[in-house]
């Protein structure tokens, strides 16, 4: 199979019209040969791993997430997501604020990470690779730390499950994404959960359940409500950890309403800025509206891979019965993943993170030795089964990292080319970036415009142009959305009122992508059309100049 596998690579890099998706393959089919060696290795029976080689190896793969992550990051511009992800770090960092200053519906985690990150490392691309980067390797600090308290007895196997997840949850993306990040929180929340649950008087298993909570109430809201709901109850309802779990989670909260404190947001606000957009959080109305092909039936067929262990265990059950604890917290994140599954647009194996987690609790079984930890033993047909699933998915992650398949699904030949320029973007707020000739050209001429006669005051990005803002120093208009597109970015019956606030800003220029006015409805396109001219010197971009000026 790793013969097969570097078979397909070298085909991959021989057929460039075929390369992204061989390439996706090659590295499925090495993770089956990885899943294999595990087995052969008996990778899922209990052994007696040295903690050193535990630690090291953590240590280890935590560079190594943290290398991938900067290296795929580097790669390719999403101009849609990304331009949200840089107007919202952008926006804070100049000192505006969410929900008072412009509409906000993304996560305050998200907005929060991505200023932080222009706070530590400078204004760039590079500061925001990095922090993601350091994030995808404490993420998998803290996930292999808890896995490896959680299945003491199987220690190797707790290891390979912690490695797979995040690479599923993370690294698949390559980015600071509130999807990820908010599938990888609620998945060390969980596991935190159940650390707790093993060990009731266990400092370390509380403070991870107060960071992980406080984290978790930061992200996206369909996802840690469920979470945060589902697993405080299944610890208030333990008679061991009332008390405590009722201090814990009432000491995340306020800690939680204390950063919003700080970054002067309103409880109310907030909640009024995620509902307004809830039904799209919620509904199914966009599943699967970014996948591209094939990967819809791949996805369901993940899916119910993910699901069989649970309905073969239900069935030689003859049913489910009544769940403890650990069942509880399965059957909670269960349905988290399933909500995030079927209501997120885009790639399914984030979701499928939560999933697979959610199978190896609930296949799991307790076991209590007098005189030794609690802790959780998989079966050894399940293990084999979830060790062969688990690399598989990992590995289709890591391929589809690599290829940047999540930045391409937002627009081939907008910003993402299949054939990039060899050398990086030399300078600017781009620097060190790997991308094709689009983004070099738009860079280029954005240049042109800012140093030309009469050079523009007020300037407006449109979509996938966001980054703009940041890029040459200009502040983001205030009472607007960080992008146009209504009932997701800001509540619909409110687009009257942005649309005049935007007609009261008198923009001097419009620098669109090249005909591109992704989501401007159509009465946008009127005030447009009715109060600019369009100029047609740019081959990357489409500029407007307002009529009057010349």
């Amino acid at each position: 199979m790793a013969v097969l596998a570097a078979v397909i690579f070298v085909a991959a890099h021989s057929d460039p019209n075929r390369q992204h998706s061989l390439t996706i393959l090659a590295f499925a089919v090495a993770g089956l040969a990885v899943g294999c060696l595990l087995l052969a290795v008996n990778a899922g029976e209990p052994s007696a791993v040295r903690a050193p080689w535990l630690l090291t190896g953590s240590i280890v793969g935590a560079l190594c997430a943290a290398a991938f992550a900067y290296y795929g990051g580097m790669r390719q511009l999403g101009g849609f997501d990304h331009s949200i992800l840089v107007d919202t770090g952008w926006r804070l960092f100049r000192g505006q604020r969410p929900f008072h200053d412009f509409p906000s519906t993304t996560p305050i985690g998200f907005a929060l990470g991505a200023q932080l990150a222009f706070q530590g490392f400078g204004v760039s691309w590079k500061a925001l690779t990095l922090f993601n980067a350091i994030f995808c390797a404490s993420a998998l600090l803290w996930t292999c730390g808890l896995s490896l308290r959680i299945f003491l007895r199987q220690p190797l196997l707790a290891f390979v499950l912690a490695l797979c997840i995040n690479c599923m949850a993370l690294l698949v993306v390559c980015f600071w994404w509130y999807n990820p990040i908010t599938l990888t929180t609620a998945i060390v929340f969980v596991l935190s959960s159940v650390h707790w649950l093993l060990h009731p008087r266990s400092f370390a298993a509380v403070a991870s359940c107060f960071f992980s909570a406080l984290l978790l109430s930061m992200m996206k809201a369909n996802t840690a409500g469920i979470l945060l709901v589902g697993s405080s109850l299944t610890l208030l309802f333990s008679t061991e950890h009332r008390r405590a779990a009722f201090t814990v989670f009432a000491a995340a909260f306020l800690a939680f309403l204390l950063i919003l404190w700080t970054m002067g947001i309103s409880l109310p606000a907030l909640l009024a800025g995620y509902t307004a957009v809830a039904s799209r959080g919620v509904g199914l109305g966009q599943s699967f509206s970014d996948a591209i092909g094939r990967e819809i039936w791949l996805s369901v067929a993940g899916l119910a891979a993910m699901l069989l262990p649970l309905l073969v265990a239900g069935y030689l059950r003859s049913g489910w019965r009544m769940p403890n604890g650990i069942q509880s917290l399965g059957v909670v994140s269960l349905i988290g993943g399933i909500i995030a599954f079927f209501a997120d647009g885009e790639l399914k194996l984030v979701a499928l993170s939560l999933i697979f987690l959610s199978t190896v609790l609930l296949v799991s079984r307790r076991v209590d030795t007098p005189g030794k930890p609690s802790s959780l033993f998989i079966p050894r047909a399940w293990a084999a089964y979830l060790i062969l699933l688990g690399t598989i998915f990992a590995s289709v992650a890591l391929g589809q990292g690599v290829t940047r398949h999540r930045v391409m699904t937002t627009g081939p030949g907008r910003f993402f080319e299949y054939k990039m320029v060899e050398a990086p973007i030399a300078s600017g707020f781009f620097g060190g970036l790997r991308s094709g000739p689009i983004l070099r050209a738009s860079l280029s001429e954005i240049e042109q415009l800012l140093a030309s006669a009469g050079a523009p005051k007020r300037i407006y990005f449109g979509p996938r142009m966001q980054w703009g803002y940041a890029a040459c120093g200009i502040d983001s208009p205030s009472g607007q959305p960080v992008w146009w597109h209504p009932g997701v970015a800001f509540d619909a019956k409110k687009e009257p009122v942005y649309l005049e606030r935007w007609m009261d800003r008198k923009f001097d220029v419009l620098v669109f992508y090249k005909d591109d006015h992704t989501y401007f409805s159509p009465e946008f396109l009127e005030l447009i059309a009715g109060n600019y001219n369009r100029d047609d010197r740019y081959s990357a971009l489409t500029v407007y100049r307002r009529k009057g000026i010349s």
